[in-house]
């Protein structure tokens, strides 16, 4: 660090919460529960617990009572007090996860309860006194936060998520942080490289772009090493057999399930391509069990007025359980599955739908055949109208990737749009949009 004229204004909060227990303001007096506040300015963390709940009440009576009141030439003041306690409320509510609230009988709250009695757990505790004394640091921009193994009262994930936390919150702060936790550690490094030191042999040393002498620091030797890194690649391992014994099988036809990643993204996105209030024509080419039907009528009561669907499947095997699907949402299935063009089309408009809906069928179609389906002449192309849309869905991560097709896997790339190659055969353009679908839970 670099000292000059403004060393000065530095300011330095060592944070080591050494006490959960956290008096309740409530049992104070107007005065006492002042005396209190104004001692969390002094940044002594040791007394923090007996005084951080006064903090949060004082902020909040003085702003409280500012916004109530109309004394003349006060505006300035009623900026200053707003200013500060929405600060607070905002810090508070991005490291405990919820907004500060107030009774009738001005008590301060948090999750609906008063502070006092709100039963926090020992991280939320921590946390909260965190927020306070970082908040109460008399100039944030020039702050340096240090933190001693947070880890111990923090879960290994809350660790990392309040670190980020306090640099999008206070993005000029210095953090100096003592830790063991190898997810802090792998998750610092993977930020800034240069920003590992560790402690031997009573010595700091940079540790540069070594992060295995950190590591060798941490766990001892070769063999504990090996033994972290097959515990951690235990995850992929399984998913690879598993997806390995998937290959040997032939696919099964996906069955609806409620909050399924895919589908809600799916349902999403459709959502956004209705432009008015008349219902989106959807195409299900390669329908199944109706499985995209049941995602969009799970978390919507209006799906049949929202949606007009339509299934097409080159096969009869799960038509009964399709059209079991289709009744379900418009009580009937009539004029509503196919297995044939030209059926489809004396029941419905060619160029009339919306939204043809490939999911998880493209990988199905031998390369070569792709433009039967979406060419000139191919069903997808007759059955879009003109400013309509190819949604295409895959699953690329395993173990719930796709099998693969003669030729192998293939990956669709969002970012290149490939409507040109179609659409300068004919005056209509069609718009396709890919979907990379990762979740594990597809």
């Amino acid at each position: 660090m670099v000292l000059d004229d403004n060393t000065a204004t530095l300011s330095i909060v060592d944070f080591v919460p050494k006490q959960l227990a956290l008096t309740d303001p409530v049992l104070m007096s107007p005065g006492e529960m002042l005396t209190r506040a104004r001692r969390v300015q002094s940044l002594r963390i040791e007394t923090l617990s007996e005084n951080v709940l006064a903090y949060v009440q004082s902020k909040q009576d003085q702003y409280w009572s500012r916004a109530n009141t109309t004394i003349a030439g006060d505006d300035h003041e009623r900026q200053r007090v707003a200013e500060e306690y929405e600060s607070l409320d905002r810090f508070v509510q991005s490291l405990i996860g919820a907004p500060l609230g107030r009774t009738p009988a001005g008590i301060t709250t948090i999750f609906g309860k008063p502070l006092g009695v709100s039963l926090l757990s020992a991280g939320q505790k921590v946390l909260l006194q965190l927020a306070i004394a970082i908040h109460a640091a008399p100039d944030t921009n020039g702050c340096v936060l240090t933190l001693d193994e947070p880890e111990n009262h923090l879960h290994p994930a809350a660790v990392i998520s309040v670190f980020d936390k306090i640099l999008t919150a206070l993005p000029t702060t210095q953090l100096w942080i003592a830790t063991h936790s190898l997810p802090l550690i792998a998750h610092l490094y993977a930020k800034d490289r240069n920003s590992i030191n560790f402690v031997a042999d009573g010595m700091v040393t940079h540790a540069g772009r070594k992060p295995e002498i950190v590591l060798k620091g941490l766990l001892g030797g070769e063999a504990e090493q090996s033994q972290l890194l097959n515990f951690i690649d235990l995850p992929y391992n399984v998913a690879s057999s598993q997806f390995a014994a998937a290959c040997l099988v032939s696919p099964t036809v996906a069955e609806h399930r409620r909050n399924d990643p895919q589908l809600q993204q799916i349902r999403e996105i459709l959502r956004a391509a209705k432009v008015d209030s008349q219902p989106l024509k959807i195409l299900d080419l390669g329908a199944g069990t109706g499985r995209l039907l049941g995602g969009l009528a799970e978390e919507s009561p209006n799906a049949s007025s929202d949606f007009d669907y339509v299934g097409y499947d080159v096969t009869s095997i799960n038509r009964a359980a399709c059209e079991a699907q289709i009744a379900a949402v418009y009580e009937s299935s009539h004029r509503r599955w196919f297995s044939n063009p030209d059926e489809l089309f004396a029941a419905h408009m060619e160029g009339g739908f919306d939204v043809v809906v490939l999911c998880n069928v493209l990988h199905e179609i031998a390369p070569d055949d792709w433009l039967s389906i979406v060419g000139r002449s191919g069903l997808v192309y007759r059955a879009l109208s003109a400013a309509g849309h190819l949604l295409l869905v895959e699953d690329l991560r395993m173990p719930v990737g796709e099998l693969p097709n003669s030729r192998g896997f293939f990956l669709l790339d969002p970012s290149v749009s490939i409507s040109s190659s179609v659409s300068r055969h004919r005056t209509r353009s069609i718009r396709f949009e890919s979907m990379m679908h990762a979740a594990t839970d597809a």
